[in-house]
């Protein structure tokens, strides 16, 4: 009777079972939040609005410097007159990266970051620190702007952290005004964070083109790098990115030995394992501003993941060395092919951005047909011989 009793009744969940059946649960859940994250989510467009000039008081936005007579300045259009185009949501942002120097003042490193989301492709354009900006909203070394900005604001009785951060804004509204290029959010690092980045990843490889020798007392500045083959520290890494003053092109060689570290950097950081990236993220903690959210960051990390080095491309923008009317060694920006390259590879927009949304100004054009700028740019895998 009770065998058969016995045999009547149901299995029933053991313990072991239960926790197995939530545990699946559970993980159905995560990836499935996961994959809504980053196949529904989209990070919201944050580009600025031109803020009233008179609100910042910069004076009408100019900055004139020594010797250069404000009379000089062309015309150009207000911020107001600019045509507003469309974009489409989640398919592409453009990002503002800049790399100070110890004051936090005078960015170094000016690069605009367009991540074309829907291609998976990505555009880096480095803006040369000496590139003339003359226009009715400033006019100076683009890698002034940001002490322009701070100025700003420190006059307004803001702290600061938070002339810091206006002084980004101003540089943000200043390349939108000049080159007709919002951007969605920024990331800036200083020179410690940079070094401390290099030396946590354990160095980077990189074959140096020439001997670097350099010395300011005024900046504690004293670089001294053997050509060839080796593995930099994050003090050498720094040495060798700011070095310029044996290049036969300056700031333009500059940023091509500074694109060419970047890239082996980047190679590197993509074999990084959990224990690399909790550092990484530490360093970034204290080192890094940006107006990013965790959320926004580690979307946009997933998503570069999917990134090929094939389908990163580095762009310079296209110039000459000239010189001022006051006498101030500059890079003349050249404007037809700027908006090509612009329109060609770093527009957001739904359509060309046109000609009158563009303020440069050229202050000599030696080269009819210069044939020593390259406007299709140069992948990350060529950079790093792949």
């Amino acid at each position: 009777m009770n065998r058969i009793l016995a045999k009547k009744q149901p299995a029933g969940l053991t313990v072991g079972k239960i926790i197995l059946l939530v545990s699946l649960s559970l993980l159905f859940l995560f990836l499935s939040g996961v994959w809504l994250w980053l196949n529904v989510y989209t990070p919201s467009l944050n580009s600025l609005d031109f803020p009233e000039l008179g609100d910042w008081d910069f004076g009408m936005g100019i900055f004139i410097e020594e010797g250069m007579e404000g009379e000089d300045r062309p015309d150009s259009a207000s911020a107001g007159e600019q045509i507003t185009l469309e974009r489409k949501q989640g398919e592409s942002y453009k990002f503002l990266i800049v790399g100070r120097d110890e004051s936090g003042l005078l960015t170094d490193v000016v690069m605009l970051l367009h991540f074309n989301v829907k291609d998976s492709k990505i555009g880096l354009l480095s803006i040369p620190r000496d590139s003339w900006i003359n226009n009715s909203m400033y006019t100076g070394r683009i890698n002034a702007a940001v002490a322009e900005g701070f100025n700003a604001s420190r006059r307004q009785g803001k702290d600061r952290d938070e002339a810091l951060t206006d002084g980004i804004t101003f540089l943000r509204h200043v390349i939108r005004f000049t080159f007709g290029l919002p951007t969605d959010g920024y990331i800036s690092i200083n020179l410690s964070g940079f070094r401390t980045l290099v030396d946590a990843v354990g160095g980077v490889e990189m074959d140096v083109p020439q001997a670097m020798r350099y010395s300011d007392p005024y900046q504690n500045l004293h670089i001294n790098l053997r050509a060839g083959v080796q593995t930099l520290d994050g003090r050498q890494a720094e040495h060798l990115i700011r070095f310029r003053s044996g290049y036969t092109d300056a700031d333009i060689g500059r940023i091509r030995t500074q694109q060419k570290f970047l890239a082996a950097l980047a190679k590197k950081m993509i074999k990084f394992d959990l224990p690399h990236l909790r550092r990484i993220s530490n360093i970034a903690a204290t080192n890094v501003a940006t107006n990013l959210s965790a959320a926004n960051i580690a979307w946009f990390a997933a998503k570069m993941t999917e990134v090929g080095l094939e389908n990163i491309v580095m762009h310079t923008l296209p110039g000459e060395g000239a010189w001022t009317s006051g006498g101030a060694a500059v890079l003349s920006v050249y404007k037809p092919e700027t908006i090509q390259l612009i329109n060609g590879f770093y527009n957001p927009h739904l359509e060309d951005i046109p000609e009158s949304n563009f303020n440069i100004f050229e202050i000599s054009r030696i080269y009819a047909n210069p044939t020593h700028i390259n406007l299709e740019g140069t992948t990350m895998a060529d950079l790093l011989g792949n």
